[in-house]
């Protein structure tokens, strides 16, 4: 039985008798995550119990464990994704109520609190996933390695003449980091600076600064139902806007829109109204897309920004708006002021994705002095951190790791392969040109930049930290998503790719792989946990 929110509910029944047998009872959640069949037929179940091992194939609705009158101490279900949920020392007559989590979503940036401890900004690398399967049978190829986010200023202070960043892996997903730097941008007080940060298919947005000096708010704002919802929108304050039915999987919901009256728009003819439009996408997966593609339900749909056309209907301005890239994204949708008709200035941002924004505002873009000033990388060293814990205010909020809350062991069926030995990385990371880090779930790459000289007064300053490289999921329906390898690079054709087009750095005789990757991993221990 499910409950109809977003857990799945496992019902150990009864407490067993000598010769008698535990029955547990499984079932996917319904309601906007059938990321499984809603039996997890082809899961199996692993039940510890007195020192005895046993593993059951899932084949029904009802899976029968003999204990010979002992109580388990640990089940563990493997989902057919490969998603693994586990209680440890169950009760008898106990319902269990486990979520089901995010298996990927990219690695996560963070950086140091003054106390030493370690603060979520956003996660990286959205754009360049590799074996992802958008339908039952197409890879699309990986048009752009580079990502970029922004870090607040109060987000990064240094320490000690230092700024520390962290690159944390928590999901189940190995990451190739080529290339990353960090630049500081200096911009008068009383501007706001940033950067578009969306995920665009098959072109991506290039990289640049938008900078504005009069953020407004719209003056009315509504949903598809045509309810009120300006209040919401109107602050980046974690009051999100949801409020959309979900649709049969995870990440696609059905059919939502909201609605903005920009009111009276203070522009110059020829220029462009940019639409701020800040707040995270809960994403789908290869086996979602894959189980998309095989029913009925209606395919994903990028962002779609449509105004009115003067004869009570609308027109599309923006056909393929993309999605916000992760966590706590911004993003820019530019829409020239010579479209509007009749100062109607309405905008209509239409999607069936599970997009939740938090704040909606709009500007037209400030011509302003500014300063982007290069930070020297001064150490990059890997090392194993753990798994923070994940956790969410509310509904409509993303899943946030807490640094300070930290757990480990084997949260994953870890991808087999060769990942970058724990210590200094600098070398790999300084350009890019196919010598890469390569982390594992559980590790996290800690960073320090040289502290700049404060900026000049009348400005203030923001950074934009940057990324290139590659994600793989551990999704068994992922291509190639046992292994580390086939290993990407910048000339690839496709993934997986022909042996002819591996270039010499990515060949075992290349010194990177007896100086560097030279820790050799297995899923065993995962495997064997409860043996």
């Amino acid at each position: 039985m499910t409950n109809g929110t977003e857990f799945a509910i496992w019902d150990q029944i009864g407490t067993p008798n000598e010769n008698e047998f535990q029955k547990i009872i499984l079932e996917a959640i319904l309601e906007g995550g059938q990321r499984n069949n809603s039996l997890a037929v082809g899961g199996f179940v692993e039940v510890q119990s007195d020192g005895t091992y046993q593993k059951h194939l899932i084949t029904g609705p009802l899976t029968h464990i003999g204990l010979g009158g002992k109580p388990a101490d640990t089940i563990r279900v493997v989902w057919p994704n490969g998603v693994p949920q586990e209680v440890i020392e169950p009760e008898a007559n106990q319902i269990f109520t486990e979520v089901q989590i995010l298996k990927g979503s990219c690695p996560f940036l963070a950086t140091s609190n003054d106390d030493g401890s370690w603060e979520f900004v956003t996660d990286l690398l959205w754009r360049s996933p590799l074996g992802l399967k958008i339908n039952a049978q197409t890879v699309p190829a990986i048009a752009a390695t580079q990502d970029w986010v922004k870090i607040r200023g109060d987000q990064l202070h240094a320490r000690d003449g230092v700024y520390e960043v962290a690159i944390t892996a928590q999901l189940w997903e190995t990451h190739f980091i080529d290339e990353l730097k960090m630049l500081a941008i200096d911009h008068p007080i009383g501007t706001e600076v940033f950067v578009d940060e969306r995920f665009v298919a098959p072109v991506p947005p290039s990289y640049g600064l938008y900078i504005y000096e009069n953020v407004q708010s719209p003056v009315r704002a509504i949903d598809q139902t045509g309810k009120d919802i300006l209040g919401i929108v109107q602050a980046r304050d974690g009051l999100r806007l949801g409020g959309f039915a979900k649709g049969p999987y995870q990440g696609v919901a059905t059919d939502h829109f909201v609605e903005l009256d920009l009111g009276q728009i203070d522009a110059s003819p020829g220029s462009a109204i940019d639409i701020i439009a800040q707040g995270w996408i809960r994403p789908t997966d290869t086996s979602i897309n894959v189980a998309s593609a095989q029913g009925s339900s209606s395919p994903p749909k990028a962002l779609e920004v449509s105004i009115p056309d003067g004869k009570g209907g609308w027109k599309i301005v923006i056909p393929n708006g993309g999605f916000p890239a992760g966590k706590l994204k911004t993003i820019i949708l530019e829409i020239p002021m010579d479209s509007f008709v009749d100062n109607d200035n309405r905008v209509r941002i239409s999607t069936n994705l599970e997009i939740y924004w938090d704040k909606l505002s709009f500007a037209t873009r400030a011509f302003v002095d500014i300063k982007e000033l290069p930070i020297k990388l001064l150490s990059a060293d890997l090392g194993y951190m753990g798994f923070p814990y994940m956790s969410r205010t509310d509904v409509n909020a993303p899943n946030i790791p807490d640094y300070k809350d930290i757990r480990y062991g084997n949260a994953w069926r870890d991808l087999e392969g060769y990942y970058t030995r724990y210590g200094a990385v600098e070398p790999l990371l300084q350009e890019i040109d196919d010598r890469y880090v390569i982390m594992n779930a559980g590790d996290a790459m800690y960073l320090q930049f040289k502290e700049l000289t404060q900026p000049m007064p009348g400005m203030t300053r923001d950074f934009i930290f940057f990324t290139d490289g590659w994600v793989k999921d551990g999704d068994w329906n992922t291509v190639d998503s046992r292994t580390v390898g086939p290993l990407p690079h910048h000339a690839m054709s496709g993934y997986p790719y022909p042996n002819n087009e591996r270039p010499p750095e990515l060949l075992p005789s290349y010194s990177d792989w007896q100086e560097f990757h030279t820790r050799y991993v297995t899923p065993t221990s995962f495997r064997d946990a409860l043996k």
